[in-house]
């Protein structure tokens, strides 16, 4: 099964390869790792084509009644139309500011809806993976509920695709959006792209599945795309020689760490003014508080 549109390799650039023409994709060098972030402020609600100029793609998928697939198609589609996507102007909360995202089905499909087949409508942002880009991903959203109305289905998803192997999906995960909140909260994903991957596709996004014309909107806001921030540091050791603590913790390269302690039952953390900035490289690392002298004490490592 396909879905997008294929790159096609050239040194550290790709392009584009669309049903419309040829576009040249955003050049990656070969130090960076993925990123993206939108909160959709800066687009033009009034535009038609705001998503797709913002780098947004829309494919669509089309299955019969029982799940088996038929065929797929590329589109640009208009804002505020029939199909795929709009820019909301009215459906801000506090931290959402006045623009959002809204996706949902193919609705300008009408020969698969009023047939009652499924039409997977998905809009989202692709990337070509290079070697460097290895690394645990994190796509997060804040989202609530649309017009949604079972058995329609929507959903976020990361996923990978082989262009060698007809674009067919080496790995995905997903986020079921389909039965949300009427408030808006932050979910996320992650997915892990290995050294295998290089010269494969990212795409990352959201879905909409509907038949018969059901509704299937879902809003989105506030996407942030990135390596996945690490777990808090852990204290795996901590011992008291005199007047000395030791705090024996894991660190990660490109980090920096310092030892705070607590002496009022933890409602304030300072920093131990004998440890310095501890630059972390992979390996387990001890910081120490040489002014240990109170009878109880709680430490936290603090990466920075």
């Amino acid at each position: 099964m396909k879905l997008g549109n294929p790159f096609q390799s050239g040194g550290l650039c790709r392009t584009l390869l669309t049903t419309t023409g040829l576009l040249t994709a955003t050049c990656a060098t070969a130090s960076s790792q993925i990123e993206y972030s939108s909160d959709f402020e800066s687009l033009n609600a009034g535009s038609p084509s705001a998503l797709s100029d913002a780098s947004w793609t829309a494919y669509a998928n089309v299955f019969t009644s029982g799940g088996a697939y038929l065929y797929g198609y590329s589109s640009t589609p208009p804002i505020g139309g029939s199909g795929f996507w709009g820019v909301t102007t009215n459906q801000a909360g506090p931290a959402q500011g006045v623009q959002g995202l809204v996706v949902y089905s193919d609705y300008y499909n009408q020969g698969a809806q009023t047939a009652g087949q499924l039409v997977e409508a998905s809009a989202f942002q692709q990337f070509p993976i290079f070697l460097e880009d290895a690394g645990t991903y994190e796509f997060r959203f804040d989202a609530k509920a649309g017009n949604l109305v079972s058995p329609s289905k929507a959903q976020a998803f990361i996923k990978v695709l082989n262009p060698a192997d007809n674009y067919a999906t080496v790995a995905s995960v997903t986020f079921d959006t389909s039965a949300l909140p009427v408030t808006w909260g932050t979910y996320s994903i992650r997915l892990e792209l290995d050294e295998s991957m290089e010269d494969m596709i990212l795409q990352f996004g959201f879905s909409a599945t509907a038949s018969n014309n059901q509704g299937s909107g879902v809003f989105y806001d506030n996407l942030v795309f990135g390596i996945a921030p690490s777990a808090p540091p852990v204290i795996t050791q901590i011992t008291k020689s005199g007047q000395v603590v030791s705090v024996t913790f894991p660190s990660e390269t490109g980090f920096n760490y310092d030892l705070v302690k607590s002496t009022d039952g933890m409602a304030t953390f300072n920093p131990v003014v004998s440890q310095t900035v501890i630059p972390g490289d992979g390996t387990p690392k001890v910081a120490t508080d040489n002014a240990a002298t109170e009878p109880t004490a709680f430490y936290r490592i603090r990466r920075q």
